[in-house]
């Protein structure tokens, strides 16, 4: 567990924050306006679990994600690091066979990784699986979905969709021994990486790989668009017949094979136009053995992932700014018994008005709570003393100008609603309150 604490460089700070509030917002609008409901998978899956969706060893595992052990029961699992297993774990255990086909759900959670240096970070991942059929037609929209998501973000002329069909299991058999025996011989020609795959048995990443020599084998391989089906080839032909209904632009990529040993039929990435694989910001198809693996009926399953950091760099490298409410409007500045009172009560009710406001309740002087009222950046600061509090007045200080001016106490929550708008209150909409509260008459 040690090596968790790596994960402690992988804050996410308030700047990062405004666009990730977005971002969900965006997401949970096109989900749940396809259907989609939201799940929160298990912190923890059993290692036996991840060995089976994997079909690698206990090694191979444990090189993906992070062991935990429960020391009472001695039971092993690994914190959460594919979607696609903790979704597929979650169908299981809940009985969702069971449910209305196909299931439709999302999810925005964190889930640990490895990067390039194999130390353990931590990522804001989210995407959707729809589980139970591989209809071309549920590709396509799973596709569409992805598109509108950048296209709501600001960001889908920078990204193209690139597609490959790569057979189901059962139709690429003759085609895997035949790139088996291929590279039966060329093993030391390979990059390291690519040795490690074909020990594996993760053939079609061999074809992937970018490095040179690799890369000219993977140009001599046997092609696997040879060996398709005429199920495969038709079922290929409709989901591009279904993109172009949609109005889905996208590429035929024939070295694209997914990121799994468990890839099947349809996948699919979203590429930057200018760096290409590199910047890939969406990565998806179907899956229709991972589920069977586990122990359950054979299911498919058809979706996408994507990270939220990718998307937050995207809209930060193309000057896309983001709405948000997390300005703070209103300092509170005081001095004496008598006003920090009156500070205090004060904070409440502009901060129950929706007005964002902070105030110092210690003993700085007001030259101090002045200059902590400029470092927070606020556009207007409140002050009262004894002699204010004695009056029954409060003055406003715009920060930017210098003036102010006094101003009834009473009066001064609406005075500051009308300057500072009230638009941009931080309220609660009516319809995000639950219906049972305010039949109780709650807020």
């Amino acid at each position: 567990m040690s090596e968790l604490i790596r994960t402690a460089f992988n804050d996410f700070l308030p700047d990062k924050h405004e666009y990730l509030t977005y971002i969900k917002k965006v997401l949970r609008h096109r989900f749940r306006q396809a259907g989609f409901r939201r799940i929160t998978p298990s912190l923890l899956i059993p290692i036996e679990v991840c060995e089976k969706a994997l079909e690698g060893n206990e090694k191979e595992v444990l090189m993906t994600g992070s062991e935990v052990q429960d020391e009472s029961t001695k039971e092993r699992g690994i914190i959460r690091f594919d979607p696609l297993i903790s979704i597929g774990n979650a169908y299981l255990q809940n009985g969702m066979k069971d449910w209305a086909q196909p299931v439709e759900l999302y999810y925005i959670d964190s889930f640990l990784k490895k990067d390039l240096n194999k130390h353990i970070i931590s990522e804001i991942d989210f995407g959707i699986q729809v589980i139970g059929s591989s209809d071309a037609a549920l590709t396509a929209q799973v596709i569409y979905l992805g598109n509108k998501i950048l296209d709501d973000l600001g960001l889908r002329e920078m990204y193209t969709v690139n597609i490959n069909h790569i057979g189901s299991q059962e139709s690429r058999t003759v085609y895997l021994d035949d790139l088996k025996n291929f590279y039966f011989d060329k093993q030391r020609s390979l990059c390291e990486k690519c040795v490690k795959n074909y020990e594996r048995g993760h053939l079609l990443q061999l074809l992937r790989c970018h490095e040179e020599d690799c890369a000219i084998l993977a140009q001599l391989a046997p092609k696997l668009e040879n060996y398709l089906s005429k199920e495969d080839q038709e079922q290929y032909e409709h989901l591009k017949a279904y993109l172009e209904e949609l109005g889905v632009g996208f590429r035929e990529n024939k070295s694209l094979f997914g990121i799994g040993n468990y890839n099947a039929q349809t996948v699919f990435e979203f590429w930057n136009n200018d760096k290409g694989a590199e910047r890939t910001i969406f990565h998806g198809g179907s899956n229709d053995e991972i589920i069977e693996r586990m122990g359950g009926e054979k299911t498919n399953m058809i979706g996408f992932s994507s990270d939220t950091n990718a998307l937050i760099e995207g809209m930060q490298e193309s000057g896309i700014r983001v709405p948000h409410k997390d300005h703070l409007q209103v300092f509170v500045a005081q001095l004496g018994v008598n006003a920090k009172k009156k500070a205090l009560s004060l904070l409440q009710r502009l901060r129950e008005s929706g007005i964002q406001a902070v105030g110092a309740m210690g003993t700085g002087s007001m030259r101090t709570q002045l200059d902590m009222a400029t470092d927070f950046k606020v556009k207007y600061t409140l002050l009262m003393g004894e002699v204010e509090v004695k009056e029954g007045m409060l003055i406003i200080r715009d920060m930017d100008t210098g003036t102010q001016e006094s101003v009834p106490y009473d009066h001064v929550v609406e005075i500051m609603q009308e300057r500072i708008g009230k638009e941009k209150m931080d309220v609660m909409e009516d319809q995000e309150k639950s219906i049972d509260l305010k039949r109780k008459g709650r807020k």
